[in-house]
C-alpha cells in the first residue's frame, strides 16, 4: 500500500503536498511505535493517547484537508485552518471509535467488539 501511494505521490508534481503526505507516512510509523511501546500501560496520559491517535489517524485527515487547500490555491492561513480542522476531525473520529469499541456489540460495530483493545 505504501509503495503504491508513494508512486501516486511522486506523480502529484506538487512539492508541498509531496512533503505533507511524506510526513504522514512518517507519522504512521511513529504512531505504531508509540502504540507498541505503551502496550498494557494503564498510566497513559491523555496527551500521550491523543498524540498516538494523531499519528495513527488524524495526521492523514489533517494532511488531506490541507492538501486540498493547497491544490485549491488558497492562502497559508486557510491551509493551516484546514489542517487544524482535519486534525480535530481525525482525533474526534478516533476517540469515538475507541469508545464504541468498549460499548457496542460486534453486530453494531461491524467488527469484533474489543478488537481495538486487544491490539
Amino acid at each position: 500500500m505504501f509503495a503504491q501511494s508513494s508512486w501516486y505521490l511522486a506523480n502529484l508534481e506538487n512539492i508541498k503536498v509531496i512533503k505533507l503526505i511524506s510526513q504522514v507516512i512518517k507519522d504512521f510509523a511513529s504512531g505504531e511505535i508509540k502504540q507498541d511501546s505503551s502496550l498494557f500501560n494503564c498510566d497513559l496520559t491523555l496527551e500521550e493517547y491523543l498524540l498516538k491517535s494523531y499519528y495513527k489517524t488524524a495526521s492523514l485527515i489533517a494532511a488531506s484537508a490541507k492538501a486540498g487547500a493547497i491544490f485549491s490555491g488558497v492562502g497559508s492561513s486557510i491551509r493551516e485552518q484546514m489542517h487544524e480542522y482535519g486534525k480535530n476531525l481525525g482525533l474526534s473520529f478516533q476517540v469515538v471509535d475507541d469508545i464504541l469499541d468498549f460499548t457496542q456489540s460486534a453486530e453494531q460495530l461491524g467488527k469484533p467488539a474489543g478488537s481495538d483493545l486487544v491490539k
